[in-house]
């Protein structure tokens, strides 16, 4: 049997038909969409975005009065609420080593939030909770590297304003960072919407150290500038140090919260106001009030070198007493 050549027309249309099928096969079906991204887990995050393997070494809750108003209060002075891990001692290097989750962003960041000079470790909640079941009760958990174990630092919850300062804030305390099961739950003190005035302007004594506004070291340049918590010193670290009953701020020989020692200054053996003479060489301990704090007019106690040949002072070979002439 003689077999029959199409002609160029017929296989003209054969090819267009085959061509037909081949890009119905191949097109999307309509109506169907990739999938949507969750705008709080960027994609370079998403190794974060579930609950990582190991044992949490930190549960904190943050809370708020009334999560709604204080989230409204935060947007209208286009601030951030974010988790911080602050005073790492040794400093953390890397945020590898840290890994926080719960309802916040994954992305951690690297800021000096105390103003010690030190980066910290911050890293952004996208809300707090507005549900009336569960007013503002967000777990978050924090994981640590080996490389974090030993750590000591201050985690807590902060609210920082378009400036990047921080108009307020809750801390867990200084702590020492280490995975346990079950790990310590720490209830942070709640969020709300504050008065007009700042913490350090409002003539409260916020923390309860007996330091009120620019008195409190925890409101002076380079400080929180919350009026939260205790220092170093002996005149502000929440401890009654010389065993007379008071403390801090209600102990009648701390008159400033740097004093290194809650005994009368002009007779601990400490040169409490850092010029270089101590007690009863101190020009200061002669005064009314004898408080060894400040510099004087004499030569040798005014802070600056008179004479010009490198020492201040007490420092100065020619200054016997605060009297003497550098």
């Amino acid at each position: 049997m003689s077999r029959v050549s199409p002609s160029p027309t017929s296989r003209w249309l054969l090819a267009l038909l085959a061509a037909s099928i081949l890009c119905a096969c191949e097109a999307e079906p309509e109506g169907e969409e990739g999938p949507t991204p969750d705008v709080r887990v960027p994609a370079a995050a998403s190794d974060r975005a579930t609950k990582p393997e190991g044992t949490p070494w930190m549960v904190l809750t943050p809370r708020a009065d009334n999560p709604q108003a204080v989230m409204d209060w935060i947007h209208r002075i286009g601030g951030y609420l974010q988790v911080a891990v602050v005073g790492a001692d040794p400093p953390i290097q890397s945020t590898s080593d840290l890994v926080l989750f719960g309802e916040l962003n994954p992305n951690l960041k690297f800021r000096d939030v105390d103003g010690d000079g030190n980066d910290d470790v911050v890293a952004e909640i996208p809300s707090l909770r507005t549900d009336p079941d569960q007013p503002g009760r967000d777990q978050i958990l924090l994981f640590g590297s080996d490389a974090l174990e030993g750590v000591q630092a201050d985690v807590g919850l902060i609210v920082v304003d378009f400036e990047g300062r921080v108009v307020q804030a809750s801390w867990t305390g200084e702590r020492v960072l280490q995975p346990a099961d079950p790990p310590p739950e720490f209830a942070l003190e709640p969020l709300r919407v504050p008065d007009d005035n700042r913490p350090c302007d409002n003539g409260v004594d916020e923390d309860g150290d007996g330091w009120t506004d620019r008195d409190d070291p925890d409101c002076q340049p380079g400080a929180r500038q919350l009026e939260q918590g205790f220092g170093n010193t002996a005149c502000n670290d929440g401890r009654d140090n010389d065993g007379d009953g008071a403390s801090d701020g209600s102990d009648p020989d701390c008159r400033s919260a740097i004093l290194l020692s809650e005994l009368p200054p002009c007779s601990n053996g400490i040169d409490d106001d850092g010029d270089g003479w101590i007690d009863g060489q101190d020009a200061d301990c002669a005064g009314p009030d004898g408080q060894e704090l400040g510099f004087s007019t004499d030569p040798c106690n005014d802070g600056q070198d008179n004479d010009g040949d490198g020492y201040i002072d007490r420092l100065d070979p020619q200054c016997s007493s605060p009297q003497d002439t550098e």
